[in-house]
């Protein structure tokens, strides 16, 4: 991996706000259904605070965004609800 590489947190973190805006579900609403404070959620997905792997499990669980799509395995949101 080279210097310019983004680190896999900083990917995790940037195809889940991509999931949330596919969503329409606002960083409020999704700390609230996490069960975390807005300012937590936002400092993991946007300051680069890493994601634990019981976050992702929780992120999967519920909010419905697959662990492999935040993971890069996969591009598909099978089952995410989109906006309308």
């Amino acid at each position: 991996m080279s210097d310019t590489d983004p680190r896999l947190s900083d990917q995790v973190a940037a195809r889940l706000r991509a999931a949330l805006a596919v969503m329409g579900m606002s960083k409020s609403e999704a700390a609230r259904q996490l069960g975390t404070s807005q300012a937590n959620f936002s400092r993991q997905t946007w300051n680069g605070v890493p994601l634990t792997v019981d976050d992702l499990e929780d992120i999967e669980k519920r909010l419905g965004i697959p662990t492999k799509y935040l993971l890069g395995m996969t591009d598909d949101l099978p089952g995410v609800k989109r906006r309308r």
